[in-house]
């Protein structure tokens, strides 16, 4: 048995139930992978880093997806 979007509502619910009845469910999900990213650095790299922290603070926000790249060394900057 296959239940797609089992980390939602519905199928955070409808999987131990299943469970709970012998079945043994298989989960899927969609997921979003661009298929081009856009360097970020500086102020941009810092203000993509803080809406991103914003959205998924959001209760009503399922998921972020994003197609910027930062690199390691400007993560580092910005961290320190």
């Amino acid at each position: 048995m296959l239940v797609t979007g089992s980390r939602g509502f519905v199928g955070g619910h409808l999987v131990p139930r299943l469970e709970e009845r012998g079945f043994r469910p298989t989960q899927a999900a969609l997921q979003m992978r661009p298929s081009l990213t856009v360097r970020l650095e500086g102020k941009a790299a810092e203000q993509m880093l803080r809406l991103s922290d914003a959205l998924e603070d959001l209760d009503d926000v399922q998921n972020v997806n994003a197609n910027f790249d930062i690199s390691e060394e400007e993560m580092q900057r910005l961290a320190g």
